[in-house]
């Protein structure tokens, strides 16, 4: 933009010069044809001092050449005031025709010059017609007395004045107009330029945004696919921002955007990174695998490296996939979407590392959306279902309740494992519908068991974290359980001791907590051991069941380690007056050193796997006596 403004200011400053150089030949051409009038009429001393004026005038074009030009300016001005005050004084005097060539001078003064030079030239013609006035030959005869003439002198003078700062006055007027339509042509190409850059960059990083890529990156391609040089998109996903934003806020969150984007610049050349999602950047390179794998390891360690932000350090490390351009791949589409998949491959084994692109990944990626995206559609076409497995009270060897787990036998895809599509449906939102379903559908099972003759069990129902998020949980149970009438002792939700871990200090959380105890619902929790336990809400929850995790369980008799760990566990349950339920028993040898061990509840393959309600019933006599079905 300045740029465009220094070229007009160029384009002004070359017209100016070229039209005094103008002037002055026009100047010289009129001094030339004054000199022969004079030598005509048989004047000698006007045609002389018009010559050397004349001749004085060519040092314009030297001083212009020497970049001098407001003394050029001021030469000119100077010179044809002179020429036309020696004109009149030869002439008529204050009569002569002349004078009227000062309005003319004044008015290029004030275009041209300064309020300084305007006033200079104002006084040196008022001189010029004072002194014309005394020293006239007085022999020709105006008839005009003295006074008169004085008087006409006196009003010269004042119209010459009048005619200067007119003249200064309307060019101010047009300087003032002119610099205005600058300011808001200025303002107009600013805004442009910012509602172009807000088109194509991020806002709060200044990366180039998502809807620059087609034009800004497509074009990078197609140049390195014309000439044949290998090309790299490295697809960056950061690992815990949802979590950050989550727990500390958004403004923390986009702290951390900005300072990710500020390191990738540092590795990185900023035209070729794009922030491509929430916590997503495209990085484009011009380079083989070799290359990619050199610069993915940097942007790695350097994402590593702690963000201090408000005294407060956070670590948010990424998940990088790399595709790298062949003869199949090379449109930009095509790498971006290889990127991805590796990205997802990177993501879910392990995170803080990268993985180059491989078909078999593209493969998974498309199986796993194909997956995520018929979640909402299989809920209306009851494809899922629940089975049960169940509990067993090692004291008494009967039923102490069950663990509602969903299965899913897709129409297409045949059976999929839980371990496939939560993860899937809680990423997409889709586990918001589906544990709404899985809530509805196992409560009104449990109904159906109370309402046979069953009592003294409890079903045990997984609770997302995510919806826990939502902050609606305890409305979805006591909605439920008012409309089928069902006693809320018969129901006990199950959550992850990773949803105590990460909001501990969420009020949502903690209220609805609050309002499913109040309801009479108990709580237990799965996978205890297995994370980062949290002692201090298993009596702040009134946590009733704590469920060791297989991964201790199966190894029980073999591994010293593990059968420490699990009696450390039961120990602290007791203490606590929590019960403890292992889960994974697959045979009665380890059934008895759980028994041994004084654990409350066991479940595994040894005495069911999960299984539909009608098989439940088969095995389940009204005494809870469970007639073992492995």
């Amino acid at each position: 933009m300045n740029n465009d403004f220094g070229k007009v200011d160029l384009l002004i400053r070359k017209r100016s010069i070229k039209r005094l150089i103008q002037l002055s030949y026009m100047t010289q051409a009129i001094l030339v044809v004054a000199a022969i009038n004079n030598l005509l009429v048989g004047a000698v001393l006007s045609p002389i001092v018009l010559f050397c004026v004349f001749i004085f005038l060519f040092c314009i074009p030297w001083l212009v050449s020497l970049d001098k030009y407001s003394v050029a300016v001021k030469v000119l001005i100077y010179s044809i005031t002179t020429m036309l005050g020696f004109l009149a004084w030869q002439g008529f005097g204050i009569f002569d025709p002349a004078l009227i060539g000062f309005c003319t001078v004044l008015v290029y003064s004030s275009i041209v010059g300064s309020k300084k030079l305007l006033i200079s030239l104002i006084t040196i013609m008022s001189s010029t017609i004072i002194i014309i006035v005394i020293t006239h030959d007085m022999s020709i005869s105006y008839n005009f007395t003295n006074k008169q003439i004085y008087g006409i002198a006196t009003d010269t003078i004042i119209a010459l004045a009048s005619v200067g700062v007119a003249s200064w006055l309307l060019h101010s007027d047009n300087l003032y107009i002119i610099n205005e339509l600058n300011k808001s042509h200025q303002k107009n190409i600013q805004t442009k330029l910012e509602v172009e850059f807000n088109a194509t960059h991020d806002s709060l990083t200044g990366l180039y945004n998502r809807s620059a890529i087609n034009s800004q990156f497509s074009s990078i391609c197609k140049q390195c696919k014309k000439e044949q040089s290998p090309l790299s998109i490295l697809y960056v996903d950061l690992d815990n921002l949802k979590n950050v934003n989550t727990k500390m806020g958004h403004v923390i969150g986009d702290e951390i955007l900005i300072t990710v984007a500020t390191r990738l610049s540092d590795i990185v050349s900023a035209q070729y990174i794009c922030r491509y999602g929430g916590d997503k950047f495209l990085i484009l390179l011009e380079g083989d695998k070799s290359q990619s794998e050199v610069i993915a390891k940097e942007i790695l360690l350097s994402l590593s490296e702690p963000i201090a932000i408000n005294d407060i350090e956070v670590i948010s490390t990424c998940s990088i996939g790399i595709a790298v351009s062949n003869e199949s791949n090379h449109s930009f589409e095509q790498l971006i979407i290889e990127s991805d998949s590796a990205m997802y491959k990177s993501k879910h084994t392990g995170k803080n590392q990268f993985q180059f692109f491989d078909p078999i990944y593209y493969q998974e990626f498309n199986l796993s959306k194909k997956i995520a995206d018929s979640i909402i559609d299989s809920i209306s076409n009851n494809d899922f279902e629940l089975h049960y497995q169940p509990k067993i009270n090692l004291e008494t060897n009967k039923i102490q309740g069950f663990e509602a787990l969903i299965r899913w036998n897709h129409p297409d895809l045949g059976s999929i494992s839980p371990v496939t599509f939560i993860p899937l449906s809680e990423k997409n939102g889709s586990i918001i519908e589906l544990g709404q379903w899985i809530i509805n559908e196992a409560c009104t099972q449990t109904k159906k068991w109370v309402d046979a003759g069953y009592h003294d069990f409890n079903v045990a129902i997984n609770v997302s974290s995510v919806q826990f998020h939502r902050g609606n949980v305890d409305k979805l149970f006591r909605d439920i359980l008012e409309k089928i009438q069902l006693d809320s002792k018969y129901i006990q939700i199950e959550i992850t001791e990773s949803l105590l871990l990460d909001d501990n200090e969420s009020d949502s959380i903690n209220l609805s907590f609050e309002n499913i105890k109040k309801q009479g619902i108990q709580l237990s929790i799965d996978d205890f051991g297995t994370g980062y336990s949290n002692m201090g809400y298993l009596k702040k929850l009134d946590i009733k069941y704590l469920k060791i995790d297989r991964t201790f369980i199966q190894n029980i008799q073999s591994n010293p380690q593990d059968l420490i760990i699990v009696k450390a566990i039961i120990q602290l349950a007791k203490n606590l007056d929590i019960k403890t339920v292992a889960e994974g028993v697959e045979s009665l040898e380890i059934s008895k050193t759980l028994k041994e061990l004084e654990c409350d509840i066991v479940q595994g393959f040894y005495y069911s796997k999960p299984a539909s309600p009608d098989i439940i019933e088969m095995c389940w006599s009204l005494d809870n006596t469970w007639i073992i079905s492995n």
